[in-house]
C-alpha cells in the first residue's frame, strides 16, 4: 500500500492503525499531530484511524526550545 508521507512517498502493509505506524517510525504519538487527507487529528483520535491506499499524511512533531 502507499501513503504520502511528510510529502515522501511510504510503502507499507496494508489497512494499519496510524497508531501503529506512528510506533514503526519511532515517532511518539502523544508529541505530534497529524494531517490526514486535509483533517487534524490528536493523539487520543490515532487508535481510531486506519490508514488506506493513496491517504496523504503530515505528521508535524512538537519541539520546546527557546
Amino acid at each position: 500500500m502507499q501513503l504520502l508521507c511528510n510529502g515522501q512517498p511510504l510503502t507499507i502493509e496494508a489497512d494499519i492503525p496510524l497508531l501503529l505506524l506512528l510506533r514503526s517510525l519511532s515517532i511518539e504519538a502523544q508529541s505530534v499531530v497529524v494531517e490526514l487527507n486535509d483533517t487534524l487529528y490528536r493523539y487520543p483520535q490515532f487508535k481510531d484511524l486506519c490508514l488506506s491506499d493513496g491517504d496523504r499524511l503530515e505528521i508535524v512533531q512538537f519541539v520546546g526550545g527557546g
